[in-house]
């Protein structure tokens, strides 16, 4: 390892007993980005257990946030961390274990997840509709839809109001394990109680129709879009763009671009891919 990551390690130890983490952060995620260190978990191990010797409980969650999958000694720091905070009458908030939780599930860690939650509620702290989220979109995102949906039943049981990001994530991970049934019952369920859709559902829904082979209820659902004050943003004409070229449809696919284009939306960089792989000619520049 050359001297000077060795010195910007040490700086960033040193940002960190000096009780300056946002400095520490910052400095390591632009060496990381840099390409100049390559983070391994002997590192965010002793990052992580400085914050905590040091009583900063919330700064060891932030950095373990960065991005590598964290092991059972980092979480029995921060838990452990949690512990003596709260024996100080420090308590740690429902944000605090909601990032933890996250953690855990965006890498599959689903029983300590669980023991995690378990953890919040006996400390006192009622899980939140953010807490459910995200376990349900974590669950689904693992193709464990029935898992996410017993999810949301729990949450309604215990009194906690699902929200349009809840019923986007198991409409979407239904639709993409081909559960078309469950995914309209859950679409009517959210209209039925009251939840308005919003862009992303419609997302969902006109990438499922697609793979469905259904091209004109995909396309009407623009129409439907609008019609309840909905924009179809980049990402639901790029993905119209891209079936129609798909299926040779070339001009089509013109249609929706010119249309997208007209309504001022600039290409972001799924559009550009589908269209230098279908479209070369077209300028996606401007």
């Amino acid at each position: 390892m050359p001297d000077e990551v060795i010195f910007s390690i040490l700086l960033i130890y040193g940002l960190i007993v000096q009780d300056k983490t946002f400095e520490a952060e910052e400095l390591f995620e632009k060496m990381v980005n840099k390409g100049e260190i390559k983070p391994n978990v002997m590192m965010y191990e002793s990052f992580i257990y400085r914050l905590c010797k040091m009583g900063n409980a919330r700064g060891a969650i932030s950095f373990q946030d960065g991005g590598l999958k964290p092991n059972t000694m980092i979480y029995s720091m921060i838990i452990d961390r949690l512990c003596k905070d709260g024996s100080k009458g420090i308590r740690a908030n429902v944000v605090t274990y909601n990032s933890l939780i996250d953690g855990l599930c965006k890498h599959g860690k689903w029983k300590e997840a669980i023991g995690m939650l378990r953890k919040m509620v006996e400390s006192g702290i009622s899980p939140d509709v953010v807490t459910c989220n995200t376990f349900t979109d974590g669950l689904c995102k693992h193709g464990k839809w029935k898992e996410a949906t017993g999810m949301l039943r729990k949450m309604v049981e215990s009194g906690i109001s699902p929200d349009v990001v809840t019923y986007n994530s198991l409409i979407d991970g239904l639709c993409k394990h081909g559960e078309w049934k469950e995914a309209t019952g859950m679409l009517t369920e959210m209209v039925d109680s009251g939840i308005s859709s919003d862009v992303r559902t419609f997302n969902v829904l006109v990438s499922a129709f697609w793979k469905q082979g259904m091209t004109k209820e995909a396309e009407e659902l623009l129409e439907v879009m609008e019609k309840r004050g909905l924009d179809p943003d980049v990402f639901t004409y790029t993905s119209l763009m891209e079936k129609y070229c798909v299926q040779g449809r070339m001009d089509e696919a013109m249609r929706i671009f010119d249309t997208m284009v007209t309504r001022g939306l600039r290409p972001n960089n799924y559009c550009r891919k589908v269209v230098m792989k279908f479209m070369p000619r077209i300028d996606t520049e401007f």
